[in-house]
């Protein structure tokens, strides 16, 4: 099972932007979280093509399973 925490946030277009990290520590810190996402807010460092992330929305973590049929490699 592959865990990944996924923030999303606004841009000025008011799309949604998510930026995905994958195997985050266990437990997370919201408070952690939250500082990180400001910091993607406040120091404008994320090129969209719907111009500069202006707000965070939301952090959620997503658990996958991969069951691989066929491997050719």
């Amino acid at each position: 099972m592959a865990k990944v925490l996924r923030m999303s946030f606004q841009n000025a277009q008011g799309r949604t932007v998510s930026i995905n990290l994958r195997e985050p520590v266990d437990p997370l810190n919201p408070a952690v979280v939250s500082s990180c996402m400001d910091k993607v807010v406040v120091g404008n460092i994320f090129n969209t093509s719907g111009g500069d992330i202006i707000a965070k929305l939301k952090a959620e973590t997503v658990e996958t399973t991969v069951e691989t049929v066929i491997d050719y490699t």
